[in-house]
């Protein structure tokens, strides 16, 4: 279980433990637009979850800004936004760019690098690396990666832009295949590196299976 905090939204969630937010969505019987409650005990246990496609063929929404953050108990919970479709459909087929033009310093490995690490200086601009939505803009230190964007993709693919120094856009916004998001900012130990991930229905897979070679 995850007991909610200020800030956290059900995808910032399942980013953090690896899961389909979909999945993690049905496992506690929400429906968008996910509206959760700080101190709400969430289910991590979604292995009973396993009909994906019939999960893909519910029209989940992307949650608007106002309902997207965890609210304090006693909050109303009419919405005063829309819920509404990834503007890039289901598939997530897109053609995808690079986020950054830095070199590869750390690739994917599997269990301990869940993306690639990108070098770079501090303030060099940070792409979107596929049209979506962004439907994280905060911080993420349990995973050591601090100010965190993270993007959608249709149905299947989200993409994520870790230690940011200033992040330039917000829940809820609408982003283009090379619109600059961010800046890069230092990772703990000093370095100035954007550490990016894409995940396929909660998964971390290799970016370089995705991206285009260069």
């Amino acid at each position: 279980t995850y007991r909610v905090k200020s800030g956290d939204n059900l995808i910032s969630i399942a980013f953090r433990f690896d899961l389909d937010f979909r999945s993690l969505a049905i496992a506690n019987e929400l429906k968008a637009p996910y509206t959760i409650f700080v101190d709400q005990e969430l289910n991590l246990d979604v292995r009973n979850i396993s009909d994906l496609q019939s999960i893909r063929n519910n029209s989940l929404g992307v949650d608007a800004p106002s309902n997207s953050v965890a609210r304090t108990q006693g909050a109303s919970t009419q919405s005063g936004g829309i819920v509404r479709e990834s503007i890039t459909g289901r598939s997530g087929q897109q053609a995808w760019g690079w986020p950054s033009a830095g070199a590869i310093v750390k690739k994917f490995i599997l269990g301990q690098n869940k993306g690639i690490d990108i070098s770079g200086s501090v303030g060099d601009p940070v792409f979107a690396a596929n049209k979506g939505d962004v439907v994280y803009s905060g911080r993420d230190d349990v995973q050591g990666i601090g100010n965190l964007l993270i993007i959608r993709h249709g149905e299947r693919y989200l993409s994520a832009y870790g230690h940011n120094s200033r992040m330039l856009v917000t829940e809820g916004d609408t982003v283009d295949t090379g619109q600059k998001i961010a800046e890069i900012g230092n990772n703990p130990e000093g370095d100035p590196i954007l550490h990016f991930e894409i995940r396929l229905d909660g998964k971390p897979t290799d970016p370089l299976t995705v991206l285009p070679s260069r």
